[in-house]
Order: C-alpha cells, then sequence, then structure tokens
C-alpha cells in the first residue's frame, strides 16, 4: 500500500471499515455505500473530495493491485447497477495497516460516530433511498 496516493488510501480504507462497522453481515460493499462513507471521511479529515468517478477509479487500481475484488450488480428493474468490493485480505487488517499512512487524528475520536454513519448508509442503501 505504500506508494498510494492519500486519495486512493482514503478510497480503500472508506470500503475497509463499511465491513467493520457494518450491523448488517455484508459478504460484499456496494460501491455508493463506500463512496458516501469516503464522502464523511475526507469531511472529518478536511481533505479534498473526488468525484465519484475517480473513486471507482481509486478501486479499480486497488483490484489491479489485488487488494479487492468487483462485481457489478443490479438491484432489479430501474434501480440501476453498481459495483461490489470483496476484500482479498481480512478488511481489518487493511483498515489498520491504512490508519497508520493517513492522517487519523479526526477518525480515532469519531469512531462511534462513523459506525453510525456506515450503518445509516447501509440502511439507506438497502431501503432504496
Amino acid at each position: 500500500m505504500q506508494g498510494l496516493s492519500t486519495q486512493k488510501k482514503l478510497s480503500l480504507y472508506a470500503a475497509a471499515i463499511v465491513p467493520i462497522h457494518s450491523q448488517r453481515n455484508l459478504s460484499a460493499v456496494p460501491s455508493t455505500i463506500a463512496y458516501r462513507v469516503y464522502q464523511y471521511i475526507t469531511d472529518l479529515l478536511d481533505v479534498d473530495e473526488k468525484s465519484r468517478d475517480s473513486f471507482l477509479r481509486y478501486m479499480n487500481e486497488a483490484e489491479t493491485y489485488n487488494f479487492v475484488d468487483s462485481e457489478k450488480r443490479g438491484r432489479g428493474y430501474g434501480s440501476g447497477v453498481h459495483k461490489e468490493y470483496t476484500f482479498v485480505d481480512d478488511p481489518e487488517v487493511v483498515a489498520e495497516t491504512l490508519q497508520a499512512n493517513i492522517r487519523r487524528e479526526g477518525i480515532t475520536h469519531d469512531e462511534e460516530l462513523i459506525e453510525s454513519v456506515v450503518n445509516a448508509q447501509i440502511q439507506d442503501f438497502f431501503d432504496g433511498k
């Protein structure tokens, strides 16, 4: 993970913490949820937020480096298609490794808030909001 830009690390970190904090048993992390968590983390750390397209590009690169696997999934007629990410390694190990490499001052003190954001995004996603 050395050599990755801060934005790429933040993208991967956001995706990794979703299954860690999820109250729901997720076999894969939908890109929509991961991007919303990424938006929250960039705001929390006061760093530039990149577009959804950039986020997806960073996650494609993470797949190239074999950190994640992805699969396109449909949610039924009229609901569109999204990518879902599964981690090659344990997401907790990925998150812990990235924590040492990104500015975590804001995140450390807000762990409960991050957990509530993750679960709110999961609920919004699966309830169709």
